[in-house]
């Protein structure tokens, strides 16, 4: 996921589409760092909850 947050907006759709659209998936768990500082707004369609653990 923080390869594709540094890409163009429309790399980001095609990422998206391909997986939720062409291979008919329903459920997605996408992990990533929590202290990464990377945008992930442009999620916030596609995601219904988060969660956060702290190892700390």
């Amino acid at each position: 996921m923080d390869s594709i947050c540094k890409s163009k907006q429309a790399l980001k759709d095609e990422f998206l589409k391909d997986i939720l659209w062409w291979k008919n998936i329903r459920k997605i768990f996408m992990v990533t760092f929590t202290d990464v500082s990377d945008d992930y707004s442009w999620l916030k369609d596609y995601v219904d909850r988060t969660v956060i653990y702290d190892a700390e």
